[in-house]
């Protein structure tokens, strides 16, 4: 069997271009997104747990009237706000 000649890693790796890790924000998690439009900038998430078939009628009524869900909870939203008096904001 004939003796194959030693390669250092440093010799193997020569030419080869560098790998830059990507850098990371918000404490190593994933990087930040952008916003897929202009509602995302400036907003937070609002959130619950609600049955199933709460999601399934909202899904339908959503249908229904031609509407996002999210355009349904802001008037959900606003209609909970003015009957306690506050300003319709959502």
């Amino acid at each position: 069997m004939p003796n194959k000649a030693k390669t250092s890693l440093s010799d193997a790796l020569q030419g080869v271009s560098p790998v830059v890790p990507q850098t990371r924000q918000r404490g190593g998690g994933a990087p930040a997104r952008k916003p897929k439009n202009k509602r995302g900038e400036g907003t937070r998430m609002i959130s619950g747990h609600f049955a199933t078939e709460t999601h399934k009628q909202l899904r339908i009524l959503a249908a229904v009237e031609e509407r996002t869900i999210q355009g349904l909870l802001e008037e959900a939203l606003n209609d909970l706000f003015q009957k306690h008096n506050l300003p319709p904001i959502a």
